[in-house]
């Protein structure tokens, strides 16, 4: 969308971690910021998939740089296609977590604990689901709700023992979606979200939105005219953002009827918006675009402030478009990104793309964080760290460890081997990896996946293959 490139990215000279002039931390101390957690989600730290606003950050701590680290893999005996992460549950008595996730052919929980990692597979047969796709929730009861596109069905699961991790997994119930809402083939179920009134919320390629009572009993839906290009974020006030190849729309839930308050063209977008700011300061949207180079735009989320003059020949919705170049002045290897980007305050940070199944001798290292500043309305580059390479993993963040995690590839001595990258949120300097595995073993390739951090200081990821986790030594 801007054309313009933002020219604080080459007021640079260090080779390892550029930042730029305003030495202002970006790490806000006011909880005013923090979203607020929904009351049906799990009392976890990582109750959402992509976490609360699509923020992916988390108060927890992480492992840091003085921790002896371990890795834990359980791998699946049936291989699947792009896993889309997990959400933990609130610990139980013995201390265990639960997590779901699914890889689309299998739907599995893992069962984490500061020493060991588990998994229960649920039994195809038994449960008779067929392609588990897109994103999925979990509510305050550990129900979790899965989309079968094969069947057009959504699946409600849960333990057969509730106060027992390790017990099987059970059917509760099943929707079918109707032939109207589900439209013509081929078609997708792509996001799924919890609003904040405890309903379901979600969405199919072809662009129809389906509001559904978790006991299945209540359902209401609505058609757009055009496809819908990837999941969706929710906030408080029952407002969800869903982007097409073109537009990226405000749909409303008034408990019985799902309608639309704005829409505002776009340069397409790969990403999940991610939602910042609060009710005391500005609310944004921020989306990455198809522009080449792809911009990072803001949108304001509710009235457009007063004050706000808008920028040259775009929607006046639009608070921000700037070029994420990563620091180079050459950009045509930067491509658009398929990740949501992490936010934390107003901050947010996005990672260099290289598809799903990266070269592993092509490496295109880059992160770059920017920051929105309320009083100057405008965005500004933070820190490029030009070193870490994230091939295709979404970034998770500690907020207390003040660290950024990721599943990140190095090589050395003519050897790629994966790795768990740690680096600091305020200033984007490395702070750890831990290896994970050689580059061939495709087990730690998460294929953007996203990474959760556990109560115990754990980081758990999956990908196709398997899940594993990274936790201190105890």
């Amino acid at each position: 969308m801007a054309k313009g490139l933002n020219l604080l990215t080459f007021m640079v000279v260090c080779l390892n971690v550029v930042n730029s002039s305003s030495a202002v931390s970006s790490v806000p101390s006011s909880a005013e910021l923090v979203p607020p957690p929904n009351p049906y989600a799990p009392k976890s730290f990582w109750p959402e998939g992509h976490g609360i606003y699509c923020q992916q950050n988390t108060e927890a701590p992480g492992p840091v740089a003085t921790d002896k680290l371990v890795v834990d893999l359980v791998k699946f005996e049936q291989p699947g296609f792009t896993p889309t992460g997990t959400i933990l549950s609130a610990p139980f008595k013995d201390g265990k977590s639960v997590f779901w996730g699914t890889n689309g052919l299998v739907i599995y929980k893992g069962i984490t604990s500061k020493n060991s990692l588990n998994v229960v597979i649920a039994n195809k047969q038994t449960l008779n689901y067929n392609r588990a796709t897109g994103y999925w929730v979990m509510d305050k009861d550990n129900v979790a709700y899965f989309m079968d596109t094969k069947a057009r069905e959504i699946i409600a699961l849960s333990s057969a023992a509730p106060d027992v991790p390790e017990s099987p997994i059970i059917l509760l119930r099943k929707f079918k979606v109707p032939a109207l809402f589900w439209g013509r083939w081929p078609n997708v179920f792509l996001g799924m979200k919890l609003l904040y009134d405890g309903n379901l919320v979600f969405a199919t390629r072809q662009g129809s939105i389906g509001v559904l009572s978790r006991d299945f009993k209540k359902f209401t839906y609505k058609k757009l005219n055009e496809q819908i290009s990837n999941s969706f974020a929710v906030d408080e006030k029952m407002n969800f953002y869903v982007t097409s190849k073109s537009t990226l729309y405000k749909f409303h839930w008034t408990g019985s009827s799902i309608e639309e308050r704005w829409q505002v063209p776009i340069n397409g977008s790969g990403s999940t918006p991610t939602l910042i700011g609060s009710d005391n300061g500005d609310r944004l949207i921020a989306i990455t675009d198809k522009s080449s180079p792809m911009n990072l735009v803001l949108i304001w989320r509710d009235e457009i402030p007063s004050n706000w003059r808008g920028l040259a020949n775009l929607d006046k919705r639009i608070a921000a478009a700037e070029p994420i170049t990563f620091g180079q002045q050459n950009t045509e290897d930067i491509v658009p990104t398929e990740n949501s980007l992490l936010a934390f305050g107003y901050g947010l940070a996005v990672s260099k793309w290289s598809g799903f199944f990266p070269a592993l001798k092509m490496m295109k290292p880059g992160v770059e964080k920017f920051e929105w500043l309320p009083k100057e309305q405008k965005l500004v580059v933070r820190w490029v760290n030009k070193n870490i390479y994230i091939p295709n993993s979404m970034m998770g963040l500690s907020q207390s460890s003040n660290l950024i995690y990721a599943v990140g590839l190095r090589r050395e001595r003519l050897r790629n081997f994966w790795t768990l990258e740690a680096f600091s949120w305020t200033t984007g300097k490395s702070s750890f990896y831990k290896t994970l595995g050689f580059g061939s073993n495709r087990v730690f390739n998460n294929i953007g996946s996203g990474i959760q951090i556990g109560p115990n200081r754990q980081i758990i990821t999956m990908s196709p293959l398997g899940v594993f986790q990274v936790r201190p030594e105890n």
